[in-house]
């Protein structure tokens, strides 16, 4: 439960710039940084070449093999500026960024070396790092020689020879690949808010390895639909421990919710989640203020985005009726 309700407390409106980006070795979903790196690793390195975002110069590729509330931001696999990706992201998907890395393991080394050899390895290529960017929406991020991160130990099963090891090391890679070492420079972005952002970043590595590269992506945030927030809550509700009755209960006020944000009575549907709200505090209060908190909390969610989607509503609404003029720039009547 507490997982899956940390999904939807990524649905909260995003503050400046700042606040966007967590710091170094945050807790994101119930795991660190470096977790959500091996994570990465794991999806970028196994996925066939003629899918993998890697070689991925447009965007269109960007989503295969995407789930859970980390998006994957694909780096440099090649030198230099790239061109420019366009791509979609859901609402309320965190945003791993990989500013300047290294993946080292015993591929071709005889004879293999140790889990300490491979750090040292790593630590030594990332230790030349002369440069480090990101510019979120046109704002400069600073400090960014703070955001080194170094993963736990993993391993990885290739059963297919189609994958980004195999282009790199120019042979087929297969069977068991343990262990392995990634370190360098991550940054970890909150959810964005719905709309089109830019994010520009990359790094450099001085002598002996000298290599540099940027990447310049548009991401466009899809919001999620008030009736799929409402959906999902009914999921989390459901998958609780609570008594049946009150789980009933509950879930009829969550569907009327969802009935009025399909009519787009949205006031309706904030009132429905605030009924919630009571029933839930009511009920739990002397069993389980935890949950109690959690679920209001959830539906807190819901409301403040509705509240949200009145306001757009509202100011388009002012904004056609100041359009209503005629040529001469005299109001009609």
């Amino acid at each position: 439960m507490k997982r899956l309700l940390c999904l939807l407390f990524a649905w909260t409106i995003v503050p400046p710039l700042m606040a966007q980006v967590l710091p170094p070795h945050s807790i994101v979903a119930d795991q660190s940084v470096g977790e959500w790196i091996v994570e990465y690793s794991s999806w970028q390195w196994l996925q066939p070449t003629n899918q993998n975002p890697a070689f991925d110069s447009e965007g269109s590729r960007a989503n295969n093999g995407q789930s859970g509330p980390v998006f994957f931001v694909t780096g440099g696999f090649y030198s230099g500026p790239q061109r420019p990706r366009h791509y979609t992201v859901p609402e309320g998907k965190y945003l791993l960024i990989p500013l300047l890395t290294i993946e080292v393991e015993n591929i071709d080394n005889t004879p293999a070396r140790s889990a300490e050899q491979l750090r040292d390895i790593a630590a030594e290529i990332i230790d030349t790092t002369v440069e480090l960017h990101a510019v979120v929406d046109e704002v400069l991020v600073p400090g960014l020689f703070a955001y080194r991160e170094r993963a736990p130990l993993f391993s990885l099963f290739v059963d297919s020879a189609d994958n980004l090891l195999s282009y790199g090391y120019q042979h087929p890679v297969l069977g068991l690949i343990d262990p392995i070492v990634v370190e360098g420079y991550w940054l970890m972005l909150a959810p964005l808010r719905p709309g089109t952002h830019s994010i520009i970043f990359g790094g450099t590595y001085g002598p002996p390895n000298d290599y540099s590269y940027e990447r310049t992506d548009f991401i466009t945030v899809i919001p999620i639909p008030l009736t799929q927030r409402v959906e999902e809550l009914i999921s989390l509700l459901q998958a609780s421990n609570l008594g049946p009755r009150l789980k009933r209960t509950l879930t009829e006020q969550l569907r009327a919710a969802g009935e009025d944000f399909v009519r787009n009575h949205l006031r309706g549907g904030i009132e429905d989640l605030r009924q919630f709200q009571k029933k839930a505090r009511r009920g739990l209060a002397t069993t389980d203020q935890s949950l109690a908190d959690q679920l209001s909390d959830a539906a807190q969610q819901i409301i403040d985005r509705a509240v949200a989607q009145i306001h757009t509503e509202e100011g388009k609404h002012h904004e056609n009726e100041n359009d209503d003029s005629d040529p001469r720039g005299h109001n009609t009547l």
